[in-house]
């Protein structure tokens, strides 16, 4: 993922109710798990454990 990206996931994550499904479809990912795979590897957690914490 590119930073840039990776920022528009950040701000989808904290700021709307869109599910992780939702928001990785919406970028073009067909599988979550390679989505959340590649979150996890630029931000350090993963999507919902980012949603969480912020």
């Amino acid at each position: 993922m590119k930073e840039i990206r990776t920022d528009y996931v950040k701000r989808l994550l904290s700021t709307t109710n869109l599910t992780i499904f939702e928001i990785s479809y919406k970028l073009g990912y067909s599988y979550i798990s390679h989505f959340s795979k590649l979150f996890k590897q630029e931000v350090g957690l993963t999507p919902s454990e980012y949603r969480e914490r912020h």
